[in-house]
């Protein structure tokens, strides 16, 4: 991996030059956070857009409100983690 410093000390891995391997986790984790509404989003743009209307995959209209009402709570929910954390 190109950037990546992975040094063994001892019985832990430490990678990135990073110490504690749980800030580590913490990071990917918050980035989890931030990039999985997007990419949630971004399937269900192509999925209406792709998909021809007159077609038999696409989305119904319950799964069309369905899709749409997560995409809002999980963005609510990532939202209000990242203000919990912040104040």
């Amino acid at each position: 991996m190109a950037g990546v410093v992975v040094r063994r000390r001892g019985p832990r891995l430490t990678a990135a030059g990073v110490n504690r391997p749980v800030w580590l986790v913490l990071i990917a984790s918050a980035l989890a956070c931030f990039v999985a509404p997007v990419i949630f989003f971004l399937k269900k743009y192509c999925c209406f857009t792709v998909v021809p209307t007159d077609r038999f995959f696409y989305p119904s209209w319950f799964a069309t409100v369905f899709g749409w009402l997560s995409l809002v709570m999980f963005t609510g929910m990532t939202g209000l983690l990242i203000w919990d954390q912040l104040r």
